[in-house]
């Protein structure tokens, strides 16, 4: 048993001296390598698992945006499901492509539904310049609007869908 630790604490030594290598100049550099090259296949598991935790928390923190939508007139709307809340009246962060090819804006807006009384609202709204919230910030609505009756067919029916889960 006394062996095994001897040579687990030898072999961190190794470690500890192969990463103290950058600090060393460039001519002692060369000389250490050699050293180090005893540790290179022990090290490769190490690098694969530190890249795979790198390209992880290096994933942009972006919304995964999910089709509502297409109206008749081609807006297109669709609900980032991270947002979505529960309860007697749940919430959803929209984005709304805006079908004018002249000005093709965008809006962000959030929107609560009060199931009991079948209602949606939107509780604020942010304008983009361009599609996908790009460009500029045009307007910020901190209120938008009243709570409406979801008409048939529309895309405040299909939010309301989605938020209660069933047809005012």
């Amino acid at each position: 048993m006394g062996a095994l630790q001897d040579s687990r604490a030898s072999l961190l030594n190794h470690f500890s001296f192969c990463f103290d290598i950058v600090a060393q100049s460039s001519k002692s550099l060369l000389a250490s390598s050699r050293l180090c090259s005893l540790t290179r296949p022990l090290l490769r598991p190490v690098k694969r698992l530190l890249a795979i935790l790198l390209m992880l928390t290096a994933l942009p923190a972006s919304a995964e945006w999910r089709l509502l939508i297409v109206t008749a007139a081609e807006d297109t709307y669709y609900v980032d499901p991270a947002t979505k809340t529960r309860g007697k009246k749940p919430r959803v962060t929209t984005l709304l492509n805006g079908r004018s090819r002249e000005t093709r804006m965008s809006n962000k807006v959030v929107w609560e539904a009060d199931c009991e009384k079948r209602r949606v609202r939107a509780l604020s709204r942010i304008g983009y310049e361009k599609r996908y919230f790009q460009g500029k910030v045009l307007f910020h609505d901190k209120y938008p609007g009243d709570p409406v009756f979801p008409l048939p067919n529309s895309p405040t029916e299909k939010l309301f869908v989605y938020l209660c889960g069933f047809k005012p």
